[in-house]
């Protein structure tokens, strides 16, 4: 039976079992999401809406994109160039006049088509990729992942559903696990690449990144392929062949394209093999290397500019690094997301990952004085400085954020640390039985573990009540409070329920029209979210104040990730 399976088709089979496993478990978690991120909604929006990239409060676009529209736009490509000269030497008058725009803000009604068409794609914007790119230069995101959202929401035409997302982090997952394969097949450890795809693809972390209706899981991939790549160059003496500049070209720039953490490990990933190719004096490969990675580069920037912008300018580019940060408790933040990816305990984690990074060196450089054994050794360093360092940095460079949703930030490397786990067992013991035994033994009881005790991030369960209390009273109105421009991105499926709503930022809005807003003014009563982290007594009093109604109940105070309390208020 056993020589049966140890056969190439045996391995395929049980690859493929694997796989269909690992496909089903994400199914599951993508059915037990109930709600959203604002980031999410904005993975929508920011894809699919013409008018701007967040749901604005005051209209369908915000100050600056009107100002844009009316003063820089012009009745051919030939004015529109000529006004955009004109006020890139003139950028006095033009904050004067987006002032004088802003200063007119106030919140309007929107009604659930206008919800529905910020989420979907509808008549005329199939396909329509120039809005696409033209929000994404004004977020802090290359466009690459926008652009697979908005044309599979172009298949979707007209739906909003979390599987339009869902659909493509799948693919890229599926695309992740042929990766692993490649990288054990590659060490001549194939059987244990079946043991790390398990370890990382049903863990708590995999699901996360799979079912969290962002970028992570794209560039998790490009991460894989990329690593994967340098290490066929190692393996095969440095030798760059026609087809391994090609997947680097491609790999580095659709990474680039895609978020921008992936430089990171482009950057530590070349400078190590920049020193290799000097050590070993292959300095033919070496430019050959370079030359690719230059004109990568080039052609990124090329084709969005406005990165540059985002990586040295914004506030989400490298001067996060000066962020006055504790270096230690966010290292030690970052290890525990690690350790609630793989549903273990932070020491344990740490302790484990730490013995097997030390026996590796051990194995390789104190118990066996080879030489062949020692070169051998910077493949496995190609996998571990990268995922070390990247922690590190990232443990610097990241916003400052909730723990509960921090884990996007070392997701593109949670499969590395699968792979260092299982292939640094594998160094550390010479008897194949107790490597595989031993290595199915842990990572059966850590996947165990995980799936009985834990559950991915961003499921916002209970988002369901929201909805049953939208579809309750839907044709009353809407009214939703809150202190920011975004944060009410995560209650867009309540706006696509109710017939009107509007947005209220109490730090911003006036709130003297709703004294004769006819809107809300012509009903008796009209439901109102006040997010938990405001002051929600005296926003409550305030709109009761400027509404002229006295009563409310609360119809919803849940703890939950989306921090809304919803009431009915009435005369």
């Amino acid at each position: 039976m056993l020589e049966k399976i140890n056969t190439k088709k045996g391995y395929n089979i049980i690859t493929i079992l694997v796989l269909i496993i690992t496909v089903i478990f994400m199914f599951y978690w993508i059915g037990q999401k109930e709600g959203f991120h604002e980031d999410e909604i904005f993975s929508y929006g920011s894809s699919n809406y013409k008018w701007d990239n967040v749901f604005q409060a005051a209209g369908k676009s915000d100050f600056l994109n009107r100002t844009i529209e009316k003063y820089v736009i012009g009745d051919s490509i030939g004015k529109t160039i000529e006004n955009i000269r004109y006020y890139l030497s003139n950028q006095d008058e033009f904050g004067r006049l987006a002032g004088e725009i802003h200063s007119g803000d106030k919140s309007v009604w929107k009604t659930s088509e206008d919800a529905r068409e910020y989420l979907t794609i509808g008549e005329g914007d199939v396909l329509n990729y120039f809005s696409v790119y033209y929000n994404q230069s004004r977020d802090v995101h290359p466009p690459l992942f926008y652009i697979l959202v908005h044309l599979a929401s172009s298949i979707a035409y007209g739906v909003f559903s979390k599987y339009i997302i869902f659909s493509i982090n799948l693919i890229f997952f599926i695309l992740s696990f042929y990766i692993i394969r490649k990288i054990f097949i590659l060490f001549d450890k194939k059987w244990l690449g079946l043991i790390a795809l398990v370890l990382y693809g049903l863990s708590m972390g995999a699901a996360s990144t799979v079912i969290f209706q962002r970028m992570y899981m794209m560039i998790t991939f490009f991460g894989l392929a990329y690593l994967y790549v340098n290490l066929k160059i190692l393996k095969n003496n440095l030798e760059i062949t026609k087809k391994e500049k090609w997947q680097l070209f491609w790999t580095v720039l659709l990474g680039f394209l895609t978020q921008y953490y992936f430089c990171i490990l482009v950057f530590i990933i070349f400078i190590l093999m920049l020193i290799r190719f000097i050590q070993k004096k292959e300095y033919k490969m070496l430019k050959k290397y370079v030359v690719i990675h230059v004109v990568t580069a080039i052609v990124g920037i090329i084709l969005f500019p406005a990165a540059i912008y985002h990586i040295f300018f914004s506030y989400r580019g490298v001067n996060l690094i000066e962020n006055g940060r504790s270096f230690g408790q966010t290292i030690l933040f970052y290890i525990q997301r690690i350790a609630e990816a793989y549903s273990v305990n932070n020491i344990l984690i740490f302790a484990l990952l730490a013995l097997v990074i030390i026996g590796i060196f051990i194995k390789f450089i104190i118990l066996k004085k080879d030489k062949k054994k020692i070169r051998n050794l910077y493949s496995y360093l190609l996998i571990i400085i990268p995922t070390v360092l990247y922690i590190l940095i990232v443990s610097k460079m990241a916003p400052d954020i909730e723990a509960k949703y921090a884990m996007r930030y070392i997701m593109p490397i949670l499969p590395e640390l699968a792979i260092i786990f299982v292939l640094g067992i594998s160094k550390i013991f010479e008897n194949k039985k107790v490597v595989y035994g031993l290595t199915t033994a842990l990572v059966l009881v850590i996947t165990v573990n995980g799936i009985i005790t834990n559950e991915p991030k961003y499921l916002y369960r209970g988002y369901n009540n929201y909805l049953e209390i939208a579809d309750e009273y839907k044709d009353l109105k809407f009214v939703y409070a809150v202190d920011n421009a975004f944060t009410h991105l995560t209650s867009l499926p309540e706006f696509m329920t109710y017939d009107k709503s509007l947005i209220i930022n109490m730090n911003y809005d006036k709130l003297d029209f709703l004294k004769t807003d006819e809107e809300i003014q012509s009903e008796d009563q009209f439901i109102l979210t006040i997010k938990k982290w405001m002051n929600v007594e005296d926003t409550l009093n305030q709109i009761l104040e400027y509404t002229g109604f006295r009563n409310y109940e609360v119809l919803l105070d849940q703890e939950d990730d989306t921090g809304s309390i919803i009431y009915l208020v009435t005369r």
